[in-house]
């Protein structure tokens, strides 16, 4: 017995989809629908019909998530009361607005982050900025030198006041390990020139879990500086030494450096805290993706990455600036509802061999001028109308190495950018050293393929070329 279909038509409605055209793209038979939202997608036959398939897969993923969500409206969670539910993210968990206690500007968050049973989210943030953490000592009380500890401000940092009657903020690992000046640093508490801090014995330092410890006179050489507590030697002609012992070894140095590095303890350790920063700070997670990308388009261009040092900073700068430009939070981009992107893709700048042009370029891309933060869908449209402007096709590449275009545009004094002014010369140096360098090893190449005849029969082989006939034998024709 045949089996019979319900018929599709054009214009006919399933649920919350309407079917605009029948699509062959995928072998068979599937329509191509319009859901509600204005999102089209393809669906199969039978899925249609049956009534699994009545709505994209977004719009689908807000329903589940809608029918399984509970009401928090109304509910306090220690510092948060629910005020009510915006919408949900992107993968379809309920987004609650909280108002905290002290008063702040409104909070976004998940439900599964106010009732998770590990870290779950009970304030704007305030509780972890008012009171130290359980691992932290206490120090309010405590004199260190001139300096008496008054109350704790956030991030490891404490307001303590000096013998002069001024306030200064110092971090508690340097007040505890004698690495900070214990006085505020005005000029009369700065001139004694002695002053090293408190006088502690060792075994009162080692006591007391520090690090550091200031006998109160002076070592073999002279300095008058902390004590090391573990060999009870002085700091100043420790760091010599060490500086001493680098110099002369700088092998052994590498060698120690990759070995600690390889240690199975140390990646899981950097894994794991790499993985709580960037789901705990969004800024984090923007700074290392900007990174990420530069690093991406040189390897595509088959150009190794320079180190910058400091740009993390910057790039925190530039992010914050984009955020009160389009009067964003952080909390909007935590949730996952904006992307970043850049307003000039990283395909359309010169990136070339020389590692100052890079540097500069990647300065002027990761910008404040140059960022926007976009939602899903305006991201999805931008990529494809970038696509169509700029003439991007699959089978070209579209990151390109711009050496020697860069090189010869330098040398000819035409109209470059400004980025590039007063650092000339160095790129044409290190532009003309790549070229140079690449010329060169084309002809080794070549060289090479001359001094061994299999070689060039191989590269013949694979250009298309025929084989020459070598020797006295006489090229066969046909087929035994």
């Amino acid at each position: 017995m045949g089996s019979t279909r319900a018929p599709i038509e054009v214009g006919q409605r399933f649920s919350d989809c309407v079917v605009l055209r029948a699509d062959y793209s995928r072998g068979k038979l599937h329509w191509r629908c319009r859901c509600d939202c204005g999102v089209t997608f393809v669906a199969v036959p039978f899925r249609l019909v049956r009534g699994t398939t009545t709505s994209c897969s977004s719009c689908k993923k807000k329903a589940n998530g809608q029918a399984k969500v509970a009401n928090l409206e109304g509910r306090r969670f220690v510092r948060l009361f629910v005020l009510g539910r915006v919408g949900s993210n992107k993968v379809g968990q309920a987004v609650w607005r909280c108002q905290c206690d002290c008063g702040s500007k409104a909070v976004l968050t998940t439900g599964r982050r106010l009732l998770a049973k590990n870290g779950p989210t009970r304030s704007c943030g305030c509780l972890a900025r008012e009171a130290p953490t359980k691992r932290q000592i206490d120090l309010i009380g405590q004199t260190f030198g001139r300096l008496t500890v008054v109350k704790y401000e956030r991030n490891d940092f404490w307001v303590c006041r000096c013998a002069c009657g001024a306030s200064t903020r110092k971090r508690g690992q340097a007040l505890r390990e004698v690495k900070a000046r214990y006085h505020c640093g005005s000029f009369v508490c700065d001139a004694e020139e002695d002053f090293v801090g408190p006088i502690l014995p060792r075994a009162e330092a080692k006591r007391m879990n520090l690090k550091r410890y200031s006998p109160g006179k002076r070592c073999k050489r002279g300095h008058l500086d902390s004590h090391l507590v573990s060999n009870m030697s002085c700091e100043l002609c420790h760091q010599m030494r060490g500086f001493e012992f680098k110099e002369s070894y700088p092998e052994k140095m590498r060698l120690y450096d990759k070995r600690s590095r390889e240690r199975p303890e140390y990646k899981l350790n950097r894994n794991a805290s790499l993985f709580s920063r960037r789901n705990d700070d969004p800024i984090f997670r923007c700074v290392e993706l900007l990174r990420t990308r530069v690093g991406k388009t040189l390897r595509r261009i088959k150009v190794k990455k320079t180190k910058a040092f400091n740009r993390g900073r910057a790039l925190e700068k530039a992010i914050y600036s984009v955020l009160r430009r389009q009067g964003l939070s952080i909390d909007d981009i935590k949730i996952g509802e904006y992307e970043l992107d850049h307003i000039e893709p990283l395909a359309v700048w010169m990136w070339s061999a020389s590692s100052t042009a890079n540097k500069l370029i990647e300065k002027e891309a990761n910008g404040a001028g140059n960022l926007q933060f976009l939602s899903l869908s305006a991201h999805r449209r931008k990529t494809k109308k970038d696509f169509e402007k700029h003439g991007w096709s699959g089978s070209e590449p579209v990151y390109k190495d711009h050496t020697e275009s860069l090189h010869s545009l330098l040398l000819s004094g035409s109209q470059y950018p400004s980025y590039f002014v007063g650092h000339e010369p160095i790129i044409i140096e290190e532009l003309k050293t790549a070229l140079t360098s690449g010329q060169q090893a084309v002809s080794e190449k070549s060289a090479r393929l001359r001094a061994r005849p299999w070689r060039r029969v191989a590269s013949n082989l694979k250009s298309g070329r025929p084989k020459p006939a070598t020797g006295s034998r006489r090229p066969r024709l046909g087929v035994r």
